[in-house]
């Protein structure tokens, strides 16, 4: 008998129809950064940006008690005022948020970003980063390409380690004894859940001004939100995977970077923040998207984004939980990590918040983290109706809405020293 030739199942034209649709994803990626549009400022370092913009820059690698190699940016004075009188400069330092860098606070020209605004006033500009991230990838023993116990850290070991490295760092080359501390999103966590434990480090902080703080996320909305799903397998990999980094970091920038710089995709990639950071926002400059795109997703440890998991499904901020009770008796003396006690921060803290952010949300800081401080260490709060997450640090108006009045507040606080100093320059 002649049997008609059969017809290839859907499964057949599946294993051929794999490969070629990733091949040819492939090829449009690599043709996509072979002809995206020439930015320099993509592919400039934070110290090498600075300079483009014609201010000072100075780069300090600080090596934390454990080992991690940090490095700090520095612009020590602004375009004028120039070296004289240092000792006048209050020290002012900026903490870049969760998988964000230095490079934050210099992203913007230098009418709108915190870093040259802050010089330009007259401070001693500190801009820290922390472990895992694209300047905190050394350590003196553990390779972070090869190494897993390299990734072993939360943003407990930031607070713990990172921070006071950090701070103590700042004061010895600037000579001063405190310093003002602006935290964002992340960098505001860390401060807070230092200060609740560090009686040194309360000494060395004059005042603390709070951008987005994500101290509490039990109500997160937008993309975030939507990954719940995953945090089985996150789990699961901060337990078993030899690679403890969350994101191949260089190939996304890669990715990222290729397809969004070209100016057809601009409204693409800022949707995609959007959808982090909360609806599209009026202060957002579209022409900027490659350059924020070239900086975010900047590294971070799987054990840190299951401690963030942890924060939103306990509804509670506490240390770390290593998911047995044996281990969490080794590390706390306890069978469940403690909850982080917000009260004992007695520095005078200002808080800022968009009513507009997705990731810090209104109720968290208002029914969360203000009755959770002291009452008497809230030195102002301000709630901004149309800011999103990004708009602290990336906002067309953040240089008048939050720098402005952070000037004020600390040149209110640096009066009284100035008095009784023999400053000539003063602050402008």
């Amino acid at each position: 008998h002649h049997h008609p030739p059969r017809k290839p199942s859907k499964g057949y034209y599946l294993i051929f129809a794999c490969p070629i649709m990733c091949a040819m994803g492939i090829l449009s990626l690599v043709i996509l950064a072979i002809f995206a549009p020439e930015n320099g400022e993509c592919r400039m370092n934070v110290p090498q940006t600075i300079r483009r913009w014609g201010y000072p820059v100075e780069t300090h690698n600080v090596v934390t008690e454990d080992g991690y190699v940090l490095q700090m940016h520095r612009i020590p004075h602004g375009k004028k005022g120039g070296e004289s009188n240092s000792s006048c400069r209050p020290v002012i330092l900026l903490q870049h948020g969760l998988e964000m860098d230095s490079s934050n606070w210099v992203d913007n020209p230098p009418d709108q970003a915190a870093g040259y605004v802050f010089a330009d006033a007259g401070f001693d500009v500190w801009m820290g980063n922390v472990r895992g991230n694209k300047y905190g990838r050394k350590h003196i023993r553990h390779d972070s390409g090869m190494d897993a116990k390299f990734w072993k850290f939360s943003w407990q070991d930031m607070a713990d380690r990172d921070l006071p490295a950090l701070v103590n760092r700042a004061l010895k080359e600037s000579g001063m004894d405190s310093l003002h501390y602006v935290g964002h999103s992340q960098g505001s966590l860390i401060m807070f859940a230092r200060l609740s434990e560090d009686k040194k480090l309360k000494k060395q902080i004059s005042s603390f001004h709070a951008l987005a703080p994500a101290v509490y996320v039990a109500n997160i909305k937008g993309l975030f939100a939507r990954f719940q799903w995953a945090i089985p397998m996150l789990r699961w990999w901060n337990s078993h995977s030899t690679i403890g980094e969350l994101v191949p970091v260089s190939l996304f920038r890669l990715v990222s970077a290729s397809i969004c710089a070209h100016t057809f995709s601009f409204g693409i990639c800022s949707s995609i923040l959007f959808q982090v950071a909360g609806p599209q926002s009026q202060y957002y400059n579209e022409t900027r998207t490659p350059v924020y795109f070239s900086h975010v997703l900047s590294g971070t440890s799987a054990r840190n984004v299951v401690h963030w998991t942890q924060m939103v499904i306990d509804q509670a901020t506490r240390k770390f939980d290593f998911g047995s009770r044996k281990k969490n008796m080794a590390a706390y003396k306890s069978p469940t990590p403690p909850i982080y006690d917000f009260s004992k921060v007695t520095v005078p803290v200002h808080i800022y918040w968009g009513a507009k952010d997705w990731l810090v949300s209104d109720e968290d800081i208002e029914r969360r983290l203000i009755p959770a401080l002291n009452g008497t260490t809230i030195g102002s709060r301000r709630k901004f109706s149309d800011y999103n997450h990004f708009d602290f640090v990336w906002g067309t108006t953040a240089a008048r809405d939050v720098y402005s009045p952070i000037i004020y507040d600390v040149k209110e606080v640096e009066a009284e020293r100035l008095k009784s100093s023999t400053c000539t320059i003063g602050l402008p």
